[in-house]
């Protein structure tokens, strides 16, 4: 089997179960789990390799070939009215524009510790007449490509209107967007960490939570299909600050603790872990303190 981006935690866990992944399911967590567009990729030619599954293998190419021809027309300018413009990651103000992608990385790398984002755009008084489609310039999307970068310059992923990819990417059956209908690898109560938490949080949901998800579609009135923004579970924390908060929290990272170094907060995480298992909302809680500080 291709090496999966799960926790060793998770990835024991599904062992114990006697879980082991479909070539599908394979490819549907290494597209999601993996950071860098280069991971992503290499993951899933791994896979063709070794995959029977020629609908999977032909949406595997597919998306091999969209996503390598996409970059590489991205790191092309051969139009006189096309930038490169650089922001960072985590602001959404430019901060510089460039004529080559190769100079736009080059200034992310030195300048943006958290990593940044290029979008490739048309200058508005170049935008070409047949793009416009008879709309007037302030209505027309001035960006052709996008891509989110490391701080060292590695692309992670991106979007492009300049290269059609060929298929329906949003199509909730193809592997990218898949949902696993498999046992969540944590329970109520479990004080889990993940690779960029600076604190662990205290997890809210069952090991049915994927169970109970997609029964909920499949009784519903309405169509709907899970995908695999679906396949996430509830973790609980306390903010620095004091103050309650939740996230709805990608697992498969994650790994399980019993132990934490800042024996102050440990003993709120274990307070948490036992008002969960007790079967105590803690949202509705935080809610109905805060209702209640507003009335005295």
């Amino acid at each position: 089997m291709v090496k999966l981006p799960i926790s060793d935690y998770v990835n024991n866990f599904y062992k114990e179960q006697g879980i082991e992944f479909t070539y599908r399911q394979q490819a549907r967590l290494c597209w999601t789990g993996y950071s860098l567009l280069k991971e992503k990729i290499n993951s899933l030619k791994e896979i063709l390799e070794i995959s029977d599954d020629e609908q999977l293998n032909q949406e595997m190419m597919e998306r091999i070939v969209f996503e390598e021809k996409a970059y590489e027309r991205f790191l092309v300018n051969n139009e006189s009215g096309v930038i490169y413009t650089v922001k960072s990651k985590i602001k959404e103000d430019y901060d510089e524009y460039f004529a080559s992608a190769k100079a736009a990385i080059s200034y992310g790398i030195r300048n943006f510790e958290k990593g940044f984002r290029i979008d490739k755009c048309f200058l508005l008084d170049k935008y070409p007449e047949e793009l416009t489609e008879g709309k007037v310039i302030e209505e027309v999307n001035p960006i052709q490509a996008s891509y989110v970068y490391t701080s060292q310059g590695e692309p992670e992923y991106g979007w492009s209107y300049e290269c059609e990819a060929g298929f329906e990417e949003d199509d909730s059956n193809r592997f990218e967007n898949m949902f696993l209908n498999i046992k969540s690898p944590f329970g109520l109560g479990d004080i889990v960490m993940g690779p960029d938490w600076e604190y662990p949080q205290v997890v809210s949901t069952d090991y049915d939570a994927f169970y109970e998800v997609y029964e909920i579609c499949e009784r519903s009135t309405v169509f709907i299909i899970p995908e695999a923004a679906d396949n996430c579970i509830r973790t609980d924390e306390v903010r620095p600050d004091g103050e309650f908060d939740y996230s709805h929290t990608y697992p498969f990272d994650l790994w399980k603790i019993d132990s934490w170094e800042d024996e102050k907060y440990w003993k709120i995480l274990q307070v948490l872990s036992k008002a969960i298992k007790a079967g105590i909302n803690l949202c509705d809680l935080s809610y109905m303190i805060y209702e209640y500080k507003k009335e005295h």
